[in-house]
């Protein structure tokens, strides 16, 4: 029994690292996309120029920075999350952690669903070529593919979830408040 615990607590320290991961590209692809921005209003302002692809690059830049972003926001308790009944149910109760185990494994279950079509779409945009149809001709299976990642690293954070509250842990969100914000 100790090796499983063992087990699961390496798993959720592996999946906190890569939430972190996550988090940590979203920053970098925010971070060049106010760069892409500042470069777009010089080139408009002083020279009278474009990049011409600044509205599909932030578009691709805001839903990989979201979607790299949702494992470190549940892991953090910051994700929305609607408490419809957990708030009726006391913190320690078996009948909260039969609830957040039925829940996550259901918001796990249709991550995975969503993330294997995506699968298939990035994998299909890979073998066929497909590139945008704008002056960027950027292959779809880059900015698909970084949806793909923050799914599959969500859907990771999602099953340790599960575990934690199988093992009777704190939730993520009780976790988050006992201490201070780290990227440890």
């Amino acid at each position: 029994m100790n090796h499983i615990v063992a087990a699961i607590l390496l798993f959720d320290k592996g999946a906190r690292r890569l939430g972190i991961f996550g988090m940590w590209m979203a920053c970098v692809i925010l971070v060049f996309m106010v760069g892409h921005v500042l470069v777009e209003i010089v080139l408009r302002a002083a020279l009278s120029k474009s990049t011409y692809v600044l509205d599909e690059f932030v578009g691709y830049g805001i839903s990989a920075t979201t979607f790299l972003s949702l494992a470190y926001a549940l892991r953090r308790g910051v994700m929305i999350r609607v408490n419809l009944f957990l708030g009726a149910l006391a913190p320690e109760g078996s009948g909260r952690q039969v609830l957040e185990i039925v829940c996550g494994a259901l918001t796990a279950c249709a991550c995975g669903i969503v993330a294997r079509y995506f699968w298939i779409s990035v994998a299909r945009h890979f073998e066929r070529g497909t590139a945008s149809e704008t002056i960027a001709a950027v292959p779809m299976w880059i900015p698909e593919g970084l949806v793909l990642a923050g799914l599959i690293i969500l859907e990771i954070e999602l099953i340790a979830f599960v575990f934690r509250a199988a093992m009777g842990m704190a939730s993520f969100e009780e976790d988050s408040r006992a201490k201070p914000m780290s990227t440890e």
